[in-house]
């Protein structure tokens, strides 16, 4: 949206002169008129809104010499204008809304404005409209500023308002002797028609495009027979060949209202502002899905456009229509609410009017046309938290109520028709199709149309009785331990589109600390395992080291075979095991004595027995090896302990 600034000069002799003009982001002021809901007709009250901010220090470089930052508005309106080419300050108004004040708080949040019934047209036609701001130079009383955002309000005349059977929201059905491939409906050819009819259809989710920008149209028409219905289709469905193929719904369009024009199947596709083909299609299991690809919205706005889809029938046809609201604006509207702060724990209801179905489950912020909060809402949620705080794994209960408002400001939600859907689960038609809660992580943007939130309760559908409802949820449980911010949501159907409410509250499950604390217990049951590692680590080196030690021993003081370990003994007799026993009881001992020099050393030769095991000591190599030994010890066994080895000799 195109916003236009002036520096004007007040001169002495009651004239205005512009001293400077700017536009868009060289504006320290910025005016906003969002899209309004709905056509206006002649000579009724039109509600309108708008939004006034400013932009700080670092994005502006302020060429027009603004005392900055801006703090108040003095004077801000909405006026009519010849055309926007003649709507600067300094031009007369036509028509002006009551001029209004306002300030900004510290954090330099958007202000929003409203007029409900000051505005009115007595023709028909396009009107371009302005929203103005005025703010006084502090420090030169014959400065000021002025600044100024455009939109264009279409106004219908009486005579067309509507057009025949253009009720949003309602399928309408057909029934003509006509052939369903002929693209234009005579209206001779009508037998008769109805709103109680065997289809009936869910358009999926609209997104809010620019102007001029395009979008996909899809939906389902679902089968709905009945002997109450008005216009009976055939039992089976007829099929009819389309580009060599045969189908039961031979053609489906959207088409785009003219204004003033009388918009119905009836309009030939000169008389439309957008005429959009889709391809044929057939019924499988009860249900046909459509689409239409790449359908224009021409101009900013609410505008009027309805399905029309014909069946074939023995020398009839079918034609099915259904009427709802495309809407194209230059705000980006999924941003805003994404960005935006939502108060948690006071009361604040939020409201959005969302395109599409009342019992959709999945919708996206693309789908949000307005957006509101506190009297501004048309419905109030009343909630309160019941607990601040929980033990983890513990449930909790929540009571509320969803009621119409008897009151609220209707310049962004002016056209409210509390209408019903169909839910399958309970068979009946109702006006509340979704009430549920939600768990968000603490300190995330959660809003129905946040990815990060988490379904902890969902009510049955419902229907408002004497204007309200009551919801009681009992053992809800989240979704884990830490902060969560609580997030109650209805859906209330709006003809083609819908309302949805939000009220948000917070609560602490487990240690107060959340997902820190759950992060400081891992971490102490990692230092308890570490420390049971090290433990373990130790005992099995400890254990490790004993029994390289022992080895180590063993190999410094060898035993005979079969014997246990040598001990000292006072007398110097050692015991002995028998040879070729594998008893370790003892069975002899010997002695030691410091012996003479060896005759080895003193020159004797002796001869050495080769055919008996001799146990004469220097008859062996390895005793008579053993003079080197330092300790200089000869050892021989006593008489009375010699070995008896009867298959062996020896000599001593």
């Amino acid at each position: 949206m195109t916003v236009q600034c002036w520096k004007i000069k007040s001169n002495s002799d009651g004239s205005k002169s512009i001293v400077s003009s700017f536009t868009n982001d060289k504006c320290p002021v910025q005016l906003d008129i969002p899209v309004l809901s709905g056509k206006f007709h002649a000579g009724e009250k039109i509600p309108i809104f708008w939004n006034v901010d400013r932009l700080g220090g670092d994005n502006i470089d302020n060429e027009m010499d603004m005392p900055l930052p801006v703090s108040k508005i003095d004077e801000t309106y909405v006026r009519t204008c010849e055309s926007v080419a003649k709507c600067d300050p300094t031009l007369g108004a036509s028509v002006q809304t009551k001029p209004q004040s306002g300030s900004f708080n510290d954090k330099g949040d958007t202000v929003t404005f409203s007029s409900s019934n000051e505005l009115e047209f007595t023709t028909s036609g396009d009107f371009p409209v302005s929203a103005q701001a005025h703010v006084y130079d502090s420090t030169d009383g014959s400065i000021s500023y002025y600044f100024a955002a455009y939109t264009t309000l279409t106004v219908q005349s009486n005579s067309t308002a509507g057009g025949t059977g253009q009720q949003l929201g309602v399928v309408n059905c057909r029934m003509s002797r006509m052939d369903a491939l002929n693209e234009t409906l005579d209206a001779s050819t009508s037998v008769q028609t109805s709103d109680n009819c065997e289809i009936a259809v869910k358009l999926n989710p609209l997104s809010v495009v620019k102007p001029n920008g395009k979008l996909d149209v899809s939906w389902r028409a679902t089968m709905a027979r009945g002997d109450d219905k008005d216009i009976h289709l055939p039992t089976p469905l007829t099929s009819a060949t389309v580009d060599g193929q045969s189908y039961q719904v031979v053609s489906s369009a959207v088409k785009l209202c003219k204004s003033d024009a009388n918009c119905n199947e009836f309009t030939a596709a000169s008389d439309l502002s957008v005429f959009a083909k889709g391809s044929p299609a057939s019924f499988n299991d009860g249900s046909a899905n459509l689409v239409v690809k790449d359908v224009k919205v021409p101009t900013k706005g609410w505008d009027t456009a309805f399905l029309h889809f014909v069946l074939a029938g023995p020398s009839r046809r079918y034609d099915f229509t259904y009427y709802f609201q495309l809407v194209a604006s230059d705000s980006d509207i999924a941003g805003e609410v994404e960005k935006a702060t939502y108060n948690k724990d006071d009361g604040t209801n939020y409201c959005w009017e969302v395109l599409a179905d009342g019992g959709e489950a999945n919708v996206t912020a693309n789908s949000v046309a307005t957006a509101g909060k506190g009297d501004d809402c048309p419905y109030v949620l009343g909630f309160s938290m019941p607990d601040s705080e929980i033990e983890a794994d513990a449930s909790i209960a929540l009571e509320f109520t969803v009621a119409e408002r008897s009151a609220f400001s209707r310049a962004k939600f002016p056209s409210i028709d509390l209408s019903t859907v169909y839910d399958g689960a309970t068979q009946e038609d109702v006006n509340v199709p979704i009430v549920d809660i939600y768990a968000c992580p603490d300190g995330s943007v959660c809003t129905p149309f946040s990815a990060n939130k988490t379904l902890i309760y969902s009510a049955p559908a419902r229907s408002l009785s004497d204007g309200k409802t009551t919801v009681s949820g009992k053992d809800i449980k989240f979704p884990g331990e830490g902060k969560f911010t609580v997030m109650v949501h209805a859906v209330l159907p709006n003809t083609a589109d819908r309302i949805d409410m939000m009220a948000l509250g917070s609560i602490t499950v487990g240690n107060a600390d959340g997902k820190e604390s759950s992060g400081g217990g891992s971490n102490t049951t990692l230092i308890v395992v570490i420390v049971v590692v090290v433990v373990l680590v130790l005992v099995l080196g400890f254990a490790w080291y004993k029994r390289r030690q022992r080895q180590r021993m063993d190999k410094l003081n060898p035993v005979m075979f079969g014997a246990p370990p040598i001990a000292r003994s006072t007398n110097h007799n050692l015991p002995t095991a028998s040879r070729g026993s594998m008893s370790s009881e003892p069975s002899g001992s010997f002695g030691y004595h410091r012996a003479e020099r060896s005759p080895a050393e003193g020159g004797h030769s002796l001869e050495r027995h080769h055919d008996s095991l001799s146990y004469d000591p220097y008859q062996r190599q390895s005793f008579m090896n053993m003079s080197v030994d330092e300790s200089n010890l000869s050892f021989a066994f006593s008489d009375d302990h010699r070995p008896s080895i009867e298959s062996e000799a020896y000599d001593v």
